[in-house]
């Protein structure tokens, strides 16, 4: 059960990041793509295209991840690394993720 709760955090912390260099693309590397002349409108399209859908997804489901997972999030590495087996299973009611990415697919 800790391994899982590690699992919960690596996933959130990972979207986080991916956010972040995805809106960092979107602000930064597509609007100095637009001043450079050598690579082609269609390039660019197909390069760029879909960038701000994946971005708007991305906001969405990591604010959703993270408001599944916020009971878990709220608590300490002590806390985590002390608790027994019936802790964690109260812990996990209050954690719906599963259905955050079955959610995000649907």
């Amino acid at each position: 059960m800790k391994k899982r709760y590690k699992i919960i955090r690596e996933i959130i912390e990972t979207e986080d990041t991916f956010l972040q260099d995805m809106i960092a693309l979107e602000d930064g590397y597509i609007a100095f793509c637009h001043e450079c002349s050598a690579i082609s409108s269609h390039n660019k399209q197909t390069i760029f295209g879909r960038t701000g859908n994946v971005v708007c997804f991305s906001k969405v489901f990591y604010k959703e991840l993270v408001q599944s997972a916020l009971d878990y999030m709220n608590r300490s590495e002590e806390d985590i690394s002390s608790a027994q087996y019936d802790t964690f299973v109260e812990w996990d009611k209050a954690i719906s993720i599963g259905d955050t990415f079955l959610i995000s697919v649907l």
